[in-house]
């Protein structure tokens, strides 16, 4: 058999497998060859179009290419000078070949801004464990405010302090607790899932490159994709899906949560595919090694492929997972205590001696396959049961997509993106720079007409004789000429000597193409959404701060969706890492040295780290305050500083919470209490200010009265030395 000759033929009828067949049949490499072919012949199928072949998955490729080119300005400009309708050679144009695009400006803009948009990642323990001890610790702290009273009194007269929290930490109101329970209240496992989620993202560097290429994507192409796995030597793997070669089942639905088959082109190098399929290699599969090395030249040749995109030395390979399900039988022992055992039902299992009665219940459980098919052959490279499956703790029969993508504007199977409204601007913009180009090479100095028989005709009169030569360097020296009206017989002189030829109106016709320009510039920002003020590239000097503020704000709630889709993507990855920590810390070889780097960093129990895989957990992102918001929390503090209803401190302790809602709630609860202390002081103030003047009183009446008593007495020796003087005069 001659694999080099063998045409490849795809079909439109290729049917998929039945989802009702049995799990024994679907474990069959037949029926995942089936399926293969199914998702092939959907996205490869080529329909002759003008000469061309025209499959769903080259459309949405070459639509994507297409939007990434305009994005780095580079779009083809041979589609803009083909409306000029110029015939033949079209260089005698002498137009240029690069465009003068804006959008790479504009996508800069909203990508940078979202990168600088920080998050962080919050985990809430929720299995019932946990969730018991959290209800039993918001318990403890409820008695202490009702016995608050109780507990101040113990500190002061006994210096015991009985309370779960400081006397000056006890929440104050059902708003303070519940900001205490969601910023201070900490499990050491939702602390350790935490720490263990930061740090698979670090390993895998998600900040810094998969972070830029989403937020990239969203915005250019309208869509993002991100895959988690997990490899026992390799761990838990974040990978950037390019949505260029990303395939699914069709779906309405912008978050893909209904897709019941996911897939990956890529072009493998042909040794790479024989190293991880070592079976390729034996003497019996000969014939299916030499189709591997001709296939990719065949499907070249099917789609049309360009030569600057054939590689040599590789072939293509579609990587997909397929979701169905399949039954599990468990078996259910009533025992004598009236509890039941639930176990696994198997035959081998089930031949042993047990004389209990049991009865069988069968559940079903979505599963994961995973299969790889070389394009345009029938090789099936591989079909098997993934080997390990996210599922949720609360819900064991459910199992987690290893893909998380989202499309904010997508609508029957259209994805719209910032760059797709951009484009049709950018190419009357780019029309009109082409126009302009064109009035600027044929515009030419203005010259002049010259009758020589004018010029032969004037007469200056005084016998002075001037040749036409010398009129003619008079006029180009000196910029005037003197003539007349008439000739020298007397008869009019209907022609001027010189006149000026003008050779077109170009400069008006300039400032109205400028003119234009200025409009499609303002409509490439209303079709966006984005505004002047915020590239701030020409900001108006007679506005306020505050108002381009503003401004630029508008312009964030355009883009928001982009915001809220990349926070979708972080969310599904984190959680996908936390349900794939307990797979990580359960069977991997890795486990020890995972819950060192995490220990080691949280300084924390190792063993109670390696029990994660124990807990269920609720995963959410806090994005940090943005610029708008940090800018007016900032103001409405300082302007609560300067009134001295909160502290410098209490400041930075608002600014570092991310959650803005989060962050006025605490606000608004230390001023509360900030007010309660000055209230508090005022009023110890007045009390000292009375006591001090009840104290000055008496003080006062005290002199008063001891001033007359000694006038008293002073008025009594008097008297007395009055009275011996009087006795002295009678005896006398």
């Amino acid at each position: 058999m001659n694999n080099d000759k063998k045409p490849l033929t795809l079909s439109s009828t290729v049917a998929f497998p039945s989802q009702l067949d049995s799990f024994e049949n679907k474990k069959k490499p037949e029926w995942g060859y089936q399926l293969a072919l199914a998702i092939q012949n959907e996205w490869f199928y080529g329909y002759n179009v003008a000469n061309q072949q025209v499959s769903k998955f080259f459309t949405q490729r070459n639509q994507l290419i297409e939007r990434r080119m305009y994005a780095k300005g580079l779009q083809d400009m041979q589609q803009y000078i083909k409306q000029f309708k110029a015939e033949g050679d079209k260089s005698f144009l002498n137009l240029s070949s690069k465009p003068i695009s804006i959008i790479p400006k504009l996508v800069d803009i909203v990508v940078n801004g979202m990168c600088d948009r920080g998050y962080s990642v919050r985990a809430t323990a929720i299995d019932p464990a946990s969730s018991d001890e959290r209800l039993a610790y918001r318990k403890r702290i409820e008695d202490d405010q009702y016995a608050k009273d109780f507990i101040v009194a113990a500190q002061q007269k006994l210096g015991v302090d009985v309370g779960n929290l400081p006397i000056d930490q006890i929440p104050e109101s059902k708003l303070e607790l519940d900001l205490h329970m969601q910023l201070e209240y900490k499990q050491s496992m939702e602390i350790s899932t935490e720490l263990a989620i930061d740090e698979v993202f670090k390993e895998n560097k998600f900040e810094d490159t998969i972070d830029k290429q989403i937020t990239t994507d969203l915005t250019v192409c309208g869509l993002a994709w991100v895959k988690n796995k997990f490899y026992h030597d390799r761990g838990i793997v974040l990978e950037y899906v390019n949505p260029e070669n990303k395939i699914q089942s069709y779906t309405d639905d912008p978050y893909f949560k209904d897709c019941f088959y996911h897939g990956e082109f890529k072009v493998v190098p042909i040794s790479e595919v024989l190293i991880q399929y070592q079976w390729l290699n034996e003497p019996k599969n000969a014939d299916k090694k030499a189709q591997l090395a001709s296939s990719a030249v065949q499907w070249w040749d099917y789609h049309r492929i360009t030569q600057d995109q054939q590689i040599k030395g590789t072939t293509n390979v579609l990587y997909f997972t397929y979701k169905t399900t399949r039954d599990r039988v468990k078996k259910i022992i009533d025992l004598d205590s009236g509890s039941k055992e639930i176990g696994e039902f198997t035959k081998d299992g089930n031949k042993k001696k047990d004389f209990r009665k049991y009865k069988t219940v069968t559940v079903a459980e979505e599963i994961l396959m995973e299969g790889a098919l070389v394009l345009g052959t029938d090789i099936l490279l591989e079909w098997k049961v993934s080997e390990n499956m996210s599922r949720p703790k609360s819900n064991k029969q459910k199992v987690i997509d290893q893909y998380i993508g989202v499309a904010p504007n997508k609508e029957r199977g259209y994805i719209d993106s910032l760059v797709a409204r951009m484009m049709p601007v950018e190419d009357k913009l780019n029309i009109l720079e082409l126009k302009a180009e064109q009035i600027i090479q044929k515009i030419q100095p203005d010259g002049f007409i010259i009758d020589p028989d004018a010029i032969a005709e004037l007469d200056f009169g005084g016998g002075t004789v001037y040749s036409p030569q010398n009129i003619i360097d008079m006029f180009f020296q000196t910029g005037s000429i003197f003539a007349r009206s008439f000739g020298a017989n007397g008869d009019p002189m209907y022609s001027k000597p010189i006149t000026e030829l003008r050779t077109g109106d170009s400069l008006n016709k300039l400032q109205a193409l400028r003119v234009e320009r200025a409009g499609y510039l303002e409509l490439m920002g209303d079709v966006i959404g984005l505004n002047k003020a915020s590239d701030a590239s020409n900001p108006d000097k007679d506005s306020l701060v505050g108002i381009q503020k503003l401004a630029a704000l508008n312009s964030n709630l355009a883009t928001r969706h982009i915001l809220l889709a990349k926070k979708y993507i972080i969310k599904g990855s984190a959680e996908g890492v936390n349900y794939r920590i307990a797979d990580l810390l359960k069977f991997s070889d890795l486990k020890e040295d995972f819950a060192r780097k995490i220990g080691a960093t949280a300084v924390m129990d190792l063993d109670a780290i390696k029990e994660l895989h124990l807990f269920d957990f609720g995963i959410f992102i806090d994005l940090y305050l943005d610029i708008e918001e940090r800018a007016k929390l900032e103001a409405d503090l300082s302007v609560e500083i300067a009134n001295g209803t909160l502290s410098f401190a209490d400041k930075y302790k608002i600014l570092s919470i991310p959650n803005f809602t989060y962050a006025v709630n605490y606000a608004a609860i230390l001023r509360d209490k900030r007010m309660k202390e000055v209230e508090k002081a005022k009023m110890e103030q007045i009390q000292a200010q009375a006591q001090a003047n009840s104290q000055s009183a008496q003080a006062a009446e005290g002199a008063r009265q001891q001033t007359a008593q000694i006038i008293g007495q002073i008025e009594m020796q008097k008297q007395e030395l009055v009275n011996q003087g009087l006795i002295q005069k009678e005896q006398i």
